[in-house]
């Protein structure tokens, strides 16, 4: 999730508000930390955190023009395994890439490029070097440029919630409240996230 917009957006708001943020890919501890919200993008399970669901994301395919343009687009899933693959680690359960709702069909990946980065894979299929593995909003300011297209969207897992964690205490905190407030802003004046099969096809 993009937070760096909305905490700009807010201290710009809030002339007295200090903030202090933390991107770290890792699981936290609110309390003990000294942290008054975490971004956390997965499925919840019981929690004695309150959560407020602010968007969702999608594990999207991803290539440039130029590598389509080389190699052609995949009509499924099986033609995967004929192109580079550029994989982020923690994309891949026991090494597979699954799909749908079931979370078959499914490949085994093994992938021309492995990064612990998910910004190094991106830059990857940017410079045309395979297809990627990402979350939709890591690469929609890119797709809308052109410069990635979205593959086989019709085999997308189902979206991942996107939620805002913090302490029942905090509920009523100013700053708690404020930070849930413009994150809900920033997603409801958003452009949605669109998926065109023909324009991987076309490119």
């Amino acid at each position: 999730m993009h937070i760096l917009p909305i905490v700009t957006k807010l201290l710009r708001a809030h002339k007295n508000l200090d903030v202090q943020l933390m991107l770290i890919d890792r699981l936290i501890r609110l309390v003990e930390e000294g942290i008054d919200v975490a971004v956390r993008i997965a499925d919840l399970s019981d929690s004695s955190l309150h959560a407020v669901r602010v968007a969702e994301v999608r594990r999207v395919l991803v290539a440039s023009p130029a590598y389509l343009a080389d190699r052609g687009a995949p009509a499924d899933v099986a033609d995967l395994l004929k192109h580079d693959l550029i994989a982020f680690d923690n994309f891949a359960v026991n090494g597979e890439w699954r799909f749908t709702k079931s979370g078959r069909p499914a490949i085994r990946c093994e992938p021309r490029l492995l990064t612990n980065s998910v910004e190094a894979a991106i830059d990857a299929a940017l410079d045309g070097l395979g297809i990627a593995r990402a979350l939709s909003y890591q690469v929609e300011a890119h797709v809308r440029a052109g410069r990635l297209c979205y593959l086989l969207p019709e085999f997308d897992p189902p979206a991942v919630p996107v939620n805002l964690l913090f302490q029942p205490t905090r509920r009523r905190s100013p700053n708690v409240r404020a930070l849930i407030a413009a994150t809900q802003d920033y997603f409801r004046s958003g452009p949605p996230i669109t998926y065109s099969r023909n324009r991987a096809a076309s490119a």
